[in-house]
């Protein structure tokens, strides 16, 4: 009796898991991210997915208002600017069970601002102290922010 089929499995889903099954793609322009706002008289959005595995499979849609912002994966983030005032950032996923799950965190967008989001899937923000934003959109203060852009990857260039 030989292993060979059972680390056949193991190969296949350790490619899976490292390859990122659910990856990023933007859909609207990534502004510069050489500047805290390419365009002032805008606001700036980041969504943020840092975990690595648990929940990582699973795909997040992630929308502003109507539009289509782009799909979050593992370790990886979402960026826009938009124009200021009432905001409702979306996130859609789909559960093992085909059961779509829809969060959203309002804003009161201000000009100039940069908002700094999480989704959190099914684990912890190793940044924040409060430890109850499993399954959720959730706001970041501007530390936790920045600290996650030094460890999360740009989404790759827009496409059509």
């Amino acid at each position: 009796m030989t292993n060979l089929p059972v680390a056949a499995l193991i190969g296949v889903f350790a490619l899976a898991f490292a390859s990122g099954c659910a990856s990023t793609r933007q859909h609207v322009p990534l502004p510069s991210q050489s500047r805290t706002v390419e365009n002032p008289a805008k606001c700036r959005i980041y969504v943020f997915r840092p975990e690595a595995m648990l929940g990582g499979i699973a795909k997040m849609k992630i929308m502003d208002g109507g539009m289509v912002i782009g799909d979050l994966g593992m370790r990886s983030y979402l960026c826009w600017e938009r124009d200021p005032g009432p905001a409702t950032v979306f996130m859609d996923f789909y559960t093992s069970d085909d059961m779509i799950v829809n969060m959203r965190e309002d804003l009161d967008a201000q000009r100039g601002v940069v908002y700094y989001l999480q989704a959190g899937l099914l684990t912890m923000n190793p940044y924040s102290s409060d430890t109850n934003k499993l399954d959720r959109l959730f706001r970041l203060s501007d530390e936790e922010g920045k600290r996650l852009l030094q460890t999360c990857k740009p989404p790759p260039r827009a496409s059509p």
